[in-house]
C-alpha cells in the first residue's frame, strides 16, 4: 500500500504490525491507515511513501528485512503498539534476550536478533534532539524511550539499524498506545514525526 508522487526522489517505507492480542487489527496499523490518508491529501513533494504490514512473527520479520534492504530505502520508520497513554519515540534497540514468543509460539535462534553482529545495542542515527525539538514546538504529546520491549518491535528495529548502519539510510521506531481512543493522537504524531524525519534526508 503506497502513495507515489509523479516524480520520486526519495523512498520512505513505513511499517506497522498485523493482528495481535486478540484484536483483528493492530493499533499501529490502524494509526498508519489514518496517516496514509493524511499524506494522500497533503503529500510531501518528491517523496515516495510505502506503507507495509508485517505479521507478529520473528521469521516473517527476517524475510521482510532481507527483502526490504535490497530496495535501498532512504528512510524506514517502524511502528508498533504498546501499553502506553501517548506515542513513544524509541531511540535504541538491543541484539539479545528476545524471550517472548511470537503469535506462533516461536523464538529467534539463540534468542538473538543478529548473530555475531558485534553490537549489543544500536542507536537511532537521526538527529534525535532535532526531531524531538521540532515535535515539541507543535505541542505534540509523546515520550522518548530507550526500552522498546525486547519483542517484535525491538527485534525489527535492531534488524533495520544493522542493515542501515553502513549506509546513508535512516531508521526510526515509534510505539503508539493501544486503544481506538488514542488513534487521533497517534496518527497526528506519526504524520508530523515522518515529516520531521524526512527533513533530515
Amino acid at each position: 500500500m503506497s502513495y507515489k508522487p509523479q516524480k520520486s526522489a526519495m523512498r520512505v517505507v513505513i511499517t506497522g504490525f498485523g493482528p495481535y492480542g486478540g484484536r483483528d487489527i493492530n493499533c499501529s496499523w490502524l494509526a498508519l491507515l489514518m496517516v496514509k490518508d493524511k499524506f494522500q491529501s497533503k503529500p510531501i513533494d518528491g517523496v515516495e511513501i510505502d506503507f507495509r504490514q508485517i505479521a507478529v512473527l520473528y521469521d516473517e520479520v527476517d524475510k521482510f528485512e532481507d527483502k526490504l534492504w535490497k530496495e535501498e530505502p532512504n528512510l524506514v520508520i517502524h511502528c508498533g503498539e504498546g501499553p502506553f497513554n501517548k506515542p513513544r519515540f524509541e531511540i535504541l534497540a538491543h541484539n539479545d534476550n528476545y524471550l517472548k514468543q511470537d503469535i506462533h509460539n516461536c523464538l529467534p535462534g539463540d534468542n538473538t536478533c543478529w548473530k555475531e553482529s558485534g553490537f549489543d545495542r544500536l542507536e537511532c542515527r537521526l538527529d534525535v534532539d532535532n526531531v524531538v525539538e521540532s515535535l515539541k514546538k507543535m505541542n505534540l504529546s509523546f515520550e522518548v524511550s530507550q526500552d522498546a520491549g525486547r519483542y517484535l518491535c525491538e527485534y525489527i528495529y535492531y534488524k533495520s539499524l544493522m542493515y542501515a548502519k553502513d549506509s546513508s539510510s535512516k531508521v526510526a521506531f515509534v510505539h503508539v498506545p493501544i486503544g481506538e481512543e488514542f488513534l487521533n493522537l497517534s496518527s497526528d504524531f506519526l504524520y508530523h514525526f515522518i515529516i520531521s524525519c524526512v527533513k533530515q534526508l
